[in-house]
């Protein structure tokens, strides 16, 4: 029993050192920064639409505090949005959250990893994360196309 205790604590430190230097690359690769920052952007962008939005469509909000998931929520009491739409924008912000705030505690075994990695980021590669940031960008944009669309036909 207390091989099989030390053999399991060498695995799960030889898996955190392999996350931790998987974690590293991710630092280090301009490509994926580069997207990664131009992702943040774009859900800064998908917020700003959100808030014109609702204040074409007379929704209350606050411009300075309300968030992306303040924003879904409150779209959820809104008519206009369809169930599918609701779940496109609660989609892209679990992605986002992922990229931007879950990575570093799933590379570091704080949180479980089952449900966060999809199976298009396994194995774990630098291209596979360049990809998804750059397929959610493009997501969001799509989204916020949407939107501008939707927020015209208030007018």
């Amino acid at each position: 029993m207390g091989v099989d205790a030390s053999t399991s604590d060498h695995d799960d430190m030889s898996e955190s050192t392999v996350r931790s230097d998987f974690y590293q690359s991710l630092c280090d690769s301009a490509e994926f920064t580069s997207e990664l920052g131009k992702m943040t952007l774009a859900v800064g962008r998908l917020e700003a639409t959100l808030k014109s939005y609702f204040i074409k469509a007379g929704i209350k909000t606050n411009l300075k505090r309300d968030t992306l998931g303040l924003l879904i929520a409150k779209l959820m009491n809104y008519d206009e949005f369809k169930s599918d739409e609701i779940s496109g924008l609660n989609e892209i912000r679990k992605q986002r959250n992922y990229l931007t705030h879950d990575i570093y505690a799933l590379m570091s075994n704080q949180i479980d990893d089952s449900s966060m990695i999809s199976a298009d980021l396994l194995p774990l590669t630098v291209s596979a994360y360049i990809d998804a940031a750059k397929a959610l960008r493009n997501d969001i944009n799509k989204l916020i196309e949407a939107l501008i669309d939707k927020g015209q036909q208030l007018l």
